[in-house]
């Protein structure tokens, strides 16, 4: 028997419209979600963390990745580091 899979889906912009979308279907397929929008995200949830961050902010944008390796065992690899540093 394989161990459980633990999937944690980091998503920009989860506090309003389609990321919030987003962070409620994946909350239902039981991911772990770290929600990184200016404002908090408005759902509450076990799984759900939610920071807040100005992703147009360079130094707050790596903070955030830092802090979301620290949640739910959610570890960004350097490639998605790299991607949230690139989509500005």
């Amino acid at each position: 028997m394989s161990a459980p899979v633990h999937r944690v889906a980091v998503v920009t912009g989860g506090s309003a419209g389609i990321g919030l979308a987003i962070c409620e279907q994946l909350l239902r397929d039981g991911c772990e979600v770290v929600s990184l929008a200016r404002r908090p995200c408005p759902v509450e949830h076990p799984k759900l963390h939610s920071l807040e961050v100005d992703l147009t902010d360079r130094a707050a944008t790596a903070q955030a990745a830092a802090d979301a390796d620290d949640v739910h065992g959610a570890s960004l690899s350097r490639r998605h580091r790299e991607s949230l540093d690139l989509n500005f």
